[in-house]
């Protein structure tokens, strides 16, 4: 989908972000907090403003699908993105995808309109496919939760059960390298600390629309899957395995961090 100085005219969002009061901006559209452009097919909000919170910290739980990537420069930005068949109801059902762009805003504080109301588990669980909850790689076997409750949609999937404190500074560069770079590459999926010693994986779409949700869920969950089936078997060996190995004794920078404190 090209942009508005490519076409000439106006997309078919313009109206829609216009209206929660975003404007043509560059290449997107932009407001007081938050931006909008259009990346690759998906729609991507994105917070004005670099973050200095930690990408791995604090943001567990928060409701929508809001997350904390890296941009070019290293700067931390909270991103919402919408899949492509949702952004395309803008062309159809400018209501709809005004309902969608409406929670990406409405979220973006870390806090719940309380009006929504969740879909039943019977829906949740009509919607999801067979064996979407269960994820088996290789040896590793890892099982999903679904958080429902009057105010909560969650899935979520543990990467690391439990990091040991005797860790070594190294392997914990190393593990923490690899969660970032995946919340930066992978869409949807947020990636995180639960205390010092888990790491888990969530699609959170609390707050969605319920015309969208049936669609979300299945999106949400395969990307859930994809991501984490990427993680477990570094992750694991990170934290488990290559007992004397050197190269993840020295970490990311390629010197050991013996002197550095470890993560606590």
């Amino acid at each position: 989908m090209s942009c508005l100085a490519e076409r000439g005219d106006a997309p078919a969002w313009d109206g829609v972000l216009q209206g929660l009061g975003l404007r043509p901006d560059g290449d997107g559209y932009c407001g007081r907090r938050i931006r909008f452009r259009v990346r690759s097919g998906w729609g991507t909000f994105e917070s004005n403003g670099a973050q200095r919170s930690d990408a791995l910290r604090g943001q567990l739980g928060r409701p929508g699908l809001w997350k904390l990537c890296a941009d070019e420069r290293g700067a931390l930005r909270g991103v919402f993105e919408l899949p492509p068949s949702l952004l395309a109801l803008a062309e159809s059902h400018a209501a709809r995808f005004q309902d969608l762009a409406g929670w990406a805003l409405a979220t973006a504080g870390g806090k719940l309109d309380r009006s929504w109301s969740p879909p039943t588990r019977a829906e949740v669980e009509g919607w999801l496919p067979d064996g979407a909850l269960t994820l088996q790689v290789g040896a590793i076997a890892r099982q999903a939760a679904l958080i429902l409750d009057d105010d909560r949609l969650m899935f979520r999937f543990p990467v690391v059960h439990e990091i040991p404190r005797s860790l070594s500074a190294a392997r914990r560069a190393w593990l923490r390298e690899l969660l970032v770079d995946a919340q930066n590459r992978w869409r949807l999926v947020r990636i995180g600390m639960n205390g010092s010693s888990e790491v888990q994986a969530q699609v959170d779409l609390t707050g969605a629309p319920h015309h969208a949700l049936e669609e979300l869920v299945q999106i949400g969950t395969d990307a859930l899957r994809f991501v984490v089936a990427s993680l477990v078997e570094p992750a694991d060996f990170l934290v488990n395995g290559a007992a004397g190995c050197r190269a993840v004794e020295l970490g990311p920078t390629g010197r050991s961090p013996k002197n550095k404190r470890r993560e606590r």
